[in-house]
């Protein structure tokens, strides 16, 4: 009987023996294994993100969840840094299942960044961009790397994303590129004669 059918079978015996026969038959009843798998909308947090509500998904309902954090269909995420496991186990007719899965809480992130200045002029020196903490990424006009260089005039946000998933963090700051004074000057000579 292949076990990944479900249903009743008949099972029967019979013995032939010199005094005579006898039968007997006895009925197996096959059910569906029960499956504990779940679904989580994000395994990562920052512990900023402390108290924050994930919700259990469970593939087959009538499953029991439990780990630290965990209320009913619910996971809270935890105020300390760590690795959380959520564990998911199904019982149905004799047979269960279970599934652990894992929810891992990080400190916090900061993409704060300083600059060596706010305001220049054109063709000034280049701006160097500081991170607080590396291993994010910048964006912006005229930035390369960690460096801005003033070529055109104008106002330009640089921006600084790291980390992924839930655990991130955005932060964005101006530079403001003047245009060079015009020094130039035209000498206009009136001569006036009197009569």
């Amino acid at each position: 009987f292949p076990s990944h059918d479900t249903g009743g079978v008949w099972i029967s015996v019979s013995q032939n023996l010199s005094c005579g026969s006898t039968k007997d038959s006895i009925r197996l009843y096959f059910t569906p294994a029960p499956n504990a798998n779940f679904t989580l909308a994000d395994t990562l947090f920052c512990l900023g993100q402390a108290g924050a509500i994930l919700a259990l998904n469970p593939i087959q309902s009538g499953g029991v969840f439990s780990g630290t954090g965990v209320s009913g269909q619910t996971f809270i995420v935890p105020a300390s840094i760590g690795v959380f496991p959520i564990k998911h186990v199904v019982v149905r007719n004799g047979c269960s299942d279970s599934i652990t899965k894992y929810v891992r809480v990080e400190a916090g992130l900061s993409a704060a960044y300083t600059l060596s200045d706010t305001v220049v002029c054109l063709g000034d020196k280049n701006i160097i961009v500081t991170p607080a903490q590396r291993g994010g990424t910048f964006s912006g006009v005229a930035l390369l790397g960690d460096t801005f260089t003033p070529t055109h005039a104008g106002n330009f946000t640089l921006t600084y994303v790291i980390g992924t998933g839930n655990c991130i963090d955005t932060f964005s700051r101006q530079i403001i590129v003047l245009a060079k004074p015009n020094s130039a000057f035209f000498l206009s000579i009136i001569i006036v004669t009197g009569k």
